[in-house]
C-alpha cells in the first residue's frame, strides 16, 4: 500500500483542433499479491509456478511424501525471492497507478509472508518419430502444467511459404505506387498499413517454421525471466511403471509462496 503523486496526461478538444495537458494527481495504492517461486531446480520440467488458488493446504508429512514418489529439496535463498517480489510488487503496484509523470511515491509492503508448499507433480515421458516428449501435469487439478509435443511439418511448410509470399507480395505495393508517381496522402498511408502487415506477415511465418517442429504449453510456463533463481543442477531419474507410453515419475516439487 501507498501512495504516487505526479501528472496525468489528458486530453480535450478545443474548436478543431486536439490538445494535450497535465493534471496534478495522487493516487493511492491497495493492492494484495500472492506469487509462487521455485525453491528447487525445476529447469528440466519446464515449470517456473503453479497455481494454488483454491488449494487446500495440509500439514508436510516428509516420510509419507519420500514414500509416494521423488521429493525435490528447496535450494533457493528466503532473501532473493523475497526481494525480487517485493521489487515485482512495487512495480507492478505503482504502474496500476497509471500516472504519466510520476514525482513522488512511497510504497510499504504490509503483513508479508513466504511459506514452502510441495506441490504434487507428475512427469510422463512418451517417444514418438525417435525422440522423446516430456508433459508435466498438475497433480493437484490435473492442468498440463508444461507439456513438448511434436509439430506438423506440413503446417510449418505451408504457413512458411505461403506467410513469407504473402509478405513479399504486400511489400512490393511500394514499387507500383513508384512506378506510376502516385504522391496522394491517403494512398501513402494505406502503403504504409500493407507495408506493416507484410512485414509482420513475414516474421509470422518465419516463426511458425522455424519453431514449429516442437509445441511447448502449459499453465507454468514463465516466457521472460529477468533472473534465474536456480544456483544449483538436480538430475530426474525415471522411475518404472505399467503404463506403455513412457516412463512416469511422481514429484513433490518445493515452490516458495510470497
Amino acid at each position: 500500500m501507498g501512495w504516487v503523486f505526479g501528472r496525468e496526461q489528458r486530453t480535450r478538444t478545443v474548436g478543431n483542433r486536439t490538445e494535450t495537458y497535465y493534471v496534478d494527481v495522487e493516487k493511492k495504492i491497495l493492492q494484495t499479491y500472492d506469487r509462487t517461486y521455485a525453491a528447487c531446480d525445476v529447469a528440466e520440467l519446464g515449470v517456473r509456478k503453479v497455481n494454488l488458488a483454491g488449494d487446500q493446504m495440509n500439514p508436510v508429512n516428509f516420510e509419507q511424501l519420500q514414500t509416494e514418489g521423488m521429493l525435490f529439496n528447496i535450494i533457493s535463498s528466503e532473501k532473493e525471492v523475497t526481494d525480487q517480489a517485493k521489487e515485482q510488487f512495487i512495480q507492478e503496484a505503482v504502474n496500476s497507478a497509471r500516472v504519466d509523470q510520476i514525482t513522488f511515491q512511497h510504497n510499504d509492503l504490509v503483513r508479508p509472508g513466504v511459506n514452502i508448499v510441495y506441490y504434487p507433480l507428475w512427469v510422463v515421458r512418451y517417444e514418438f518419430a525417435g525422440r522423446t516428449y516430456q508433459v508435466v501435469v498438475d497433480g493437484e487439478d490435473g492442468t498440463i502444467c508444461y507439456g513438448k509435443a511434436p509439430g506438423n511439418n506440413l503446417y510449418r511448410a505451408i504457413v512458411g511459404i505461403f506467410g513469407a509470399a504473402l509478405g513479399c507480395y504486400l511489400i512490393t505495393f511500394f514499387g507500383i505506387f513508384d512506378l506510376f508517381g502516385v504522391s496522394q496522402k491517403g494512398v501513402f498511408i494505406a502503403y504504409i498499413v500493407l507495408l506493416v502487415l507484410g512485414i509482420s506477415s513475414i516474421v509470422w511465418s518465419y516463426k511458425k517454421f522455424r519453431y514449429g517442429g516442437e509445441v511447448e504449453e502449459g499453465t507454468g510456463i514463465v516466457k521472460q525471466e529477468k533472473k534465474s533463481l536456480i544456483k544449483k543442477t538436480t538430475s530426474v531419474t525415471s522411475v518404472s511403471s505399467a503404463f506403455n507410453a513412457g516412463d512416469v515419475v511422481n514429484i513433490a516439487a518445493s515452490f516458495l509462496r510470497r
